[in-house]
């Protein structure tokens, strides 16, 4: 059940196998978290949590009404950053397909920190790489919608290819067309003919839960995609300097 989350960390050039099995020996309890169920802000919580399957999503309900989400939870994700007060802003966190989460006792994560320096870079590493994502979206958000949607085929592709869940070119996306909208800001008719688009230029094609890529060097330059920004460019060689963060 760990794989996704162990086998991303590898990304992180900050663990060796020796840090990787100390992490997994303190996820302490599964549990699976239905699909349209959102995450509960529970106060005074004392566990990180982690997606070890499906899919989950970060959002917010604007005007009452329609339902923006600002970025996807995938396997070997964080669902919440530990440091994080369990309700700091009006976002919710919900599962969009049937999801198994990782809990994670925050007493045990900080002496495993205190005994292993390489931990905290590891919480680094993810914390930046999230923060790479939400600011990517930021810009790809004023793309034209058919390379907007592509940008985040190859962004999903890059993350899941980094946790050991896509195959070639081809990834599950088992969230439903009207999630995908609310994540490129269109509507589901808008998407459908964005989506149409794609499959008949041969670039993308998204049917029953599977996208498939035929070739992914063309969609990364219809859709001006550049991966380093997630630090997902293969396993990295440990080194013993200092974590430098970028800006």
């Amino acid at each position: 059940m760990n794989g996704p989350f162990l086998t991303k960390l590898e990304y992180s050039g900050h663990t060796d196998a020796a840090d990787r099995a100390a992490i997994a020996s303190i996820v302490a309890h599964h549990r699976v978290v239905a699909a349209r169920q959102d995450l509960s802000a529970e106060p005074g919580r004392s566990t990180v949590l982690v997606l070890l399957q499906g899919v989950m999503c970060r959002y917010r309900v604007m005007d009452g009404r329609s339902r923006r989400i600002a970025s996807f939870v995938l396997p070997g994700d964080l669902c919440r950053l530990p440091e994080a007060p369990p309700k700091t802003s009006d976002w919710n966190i919900g599962a969009l397909s049937r999801c198994a989460v990782g809990e994670i006792p925050i007493e045990a994560l900080t002496a495993l920190a205190r005994e292993r320096p390489n931990i905290n870079r590891i919480l680094w590493w993810m914390t930046l790489n999230e923060l790479a994502r939400a600011r990517e979206w930021l810009v790809t958000g004023t793309m034209p919608a058919p390379q907007r949607t592509a940008h985040l085929f190859c962004e999903l592709h890059a993350c899941l290819q980094a946790a050991g869940l896509a195959e070639g070119g081809a990834f599950r996306l088992e969230i439903g067309q009207a999630a995908l909208a609310d994540a490129v800001g269109l509507s589901t008719v808008h998407l459908n003919r964005t989506l149409r688009i794609l499959r008949e230029a041969g670039l993308a094609c998204l049917s029953r839960g599977r996208v498939e890529i035929p070739d992914l060097a063309q969609l990364r330059a219809f859709a001006t995609f550049d991966g380093a920004y997630l630090g997902l460019n293969g396993p990295v060689a440990r080194t013993g300097g200092a974590l430098h963060l970028g800006t």
